[in-house]
């Protein structure tokens, strides 16, 4: 009887979760891992919020319940960017400071939401972050993503949801530092991907995740872990609206893509095939 009494104030608790604003406590991390990569070259850095709402999303299933929001994720991940560029050598400086390339970051989404299931739901994280770069006549542009999904009875608790996000923001800052195209952009020389090359974050929550779909690729299953599913989606994927099986992309002469190379002025056709296990929003 006393365990019935505990269990059921503790559903109380985790309901009353639903309807109580929450603050994201945004603690990412990029790699610092050292290197000589950059070093000689000046970047200036503007970090820019892209999303469409500053809200990250509600505590309940559904879209429903009250706001989460992330009040330190633009500040931060402005902190962690400089870091991880200058852990490689580069001078950073301000948006308005002379330097020998232009970087601009934007953060493209920032999100948690419940999807509503039979018998459970599914908690899913979303963090989307793009780099673009320029300098002279060349510029290079690629979007990095991560999201992660794990199935849930109850509503989480604030501690969780920063958990997930954290850790979806941290995989994302890792694809940028360890991206090893946008680093030979920066640099003006060749590198290697050995030399950016950094640890996935971890994640350590309990094991209620749902189990890998078989059908993915290396790509989509990689980064899961037992606890939550940190799906690592390949960064220079285009946008690929979920409905649809192809996406042709043409360029046009100064018009940017996320192409993840240096662009000339004009480039051919390219249609990607959507895979069925991706249901990556566009942004």
């Amino acid at each position: 009887m006393r365990n019935v009494c505990l269990a059921g104030l503790v559903a109380m608790v985790l309901s009353a979760c639903a309807f109580t604003p929450h603050d994201v406590a945004v603690n990412a991390q990029a790699p610092r891992t050292s290197s000589t990569v950059g070093q000689g070259v000046s970047l200036s850095l503007q970090v820019i919020d892209d999303r469409e709402s500053t809200v990250v999303g509600q505590r309940g299933a559904g879209m429903q319940g009250a706001d989460i929001t992330a009040n330190q994720v633009m500040s931060v991940l402005e902190r962690e960017l400089k870091a991880g560029f200058e852990a490689k050598g580069f001078r950073v400086g301000s948006a308005d400071a002379e330097a020998d390339i232009e970087v601009e970051a934007r953060l493209r989404a920032f999100k948690f939401f419940i999807e509503t299931g039979f018998f459970a739901g599914a908690e899913n994280t979303s963090v989307v972050v793009a780099i673009e770069a320029e300098k002279l006549a060349d510029d290079y542009d690629r979007t990095y993503r991560s999201s992660s999904e794990e199935s849930t009875l109850v509503v989480p608790a604030g501690s969780s949801i920063d958990q997930k996000l954290n850790v979806s923001l941290s995989e994302v800052l890792r694809q940028i530092m360890s991206d090893a195209r946008l680093m030979s952009f920066l640099s003006g020389r060749t590198v290697a991907p050995g030399e950016v090359a950094a640890v996935k974050p971890v994640a350590t929550q309990s094991s209620t995740a749902r189990k890998p779909d078989p059908t993915a690729s290396g790509s989509a299953q990689q980064g899961q872990t037992e606890g939550v599913k940190v799906e690592t989606v390949e960064a220079m994927k285009p946008c690929r609206p979920a409905h649809s099986q192809t996406l042709a992309r043409t360029s046009f002469p100064g018009r940017r893509e996320a192409s993840g190379s240096v662009r000339s002025a004009n480039r051919s056709i390219d249609t990607s095939t959507v895979r069925p296990w991706d249901k990556t929003p566009c942004y």
